[in-house]
C-alpha cells in the first residue's frame, strides 16, 4: 500500500483490543497471512482496518480497542484513538 505523504505501508497495530490485547502485523508487498489461534482478533483486526479504510465510523464503533497505529518505511507513524473514530450523538 502506498501513501505519498508517508511512503510505504508495512506495518499496523492494533493495541488494547478488547481492552487486554495487542495485534501487529507486518504488511509484505507479494502476500501477506494471518495467522493465529481461534478468538485472538485476525477477523476483527480486519474488519477495523476495513472500517477505516472506508470511513465506516458507525460499524468502527462496535470494536472496542485503545488505538490504532499504521507505520510507514519512512518510520513515519499515523496514529488514532478508538475515541477519534466516535461520533456524538
Amino acid at each position: 500500500m502506498e501513501f505519498e505523504a508517508y511512503g510505504e505501508l508495512y506495518q499496523v497495530k492494533i493495541n488494547g483490543l478488547w481492552g487486554k490485547t495487542d495485534i501487529v502485523f507486518d504488511l509484505y508487498e507479494e502476500c501477506n497471512v494471518l495467522i493465529g489461534e481461534n478468538g485472538i482478533g485476525k477477523t476483527t483486526a480486519l474488519k477495523i482496518l476495513e472500517s477505516i479504510l472506508n470511513l465506516n465510523f458507525i460499524r468502527m464503533a462496535k470494536y472496542k480497542f485503545d488505538n490504532i497505529e499504521f507505520v510507514f518505511d519512512t518510520e513515519e507513524e499515523i496514529r488514532f484513538d478508538y475515541v477519534d473514530f466516535i461520533i456524538p450523538s
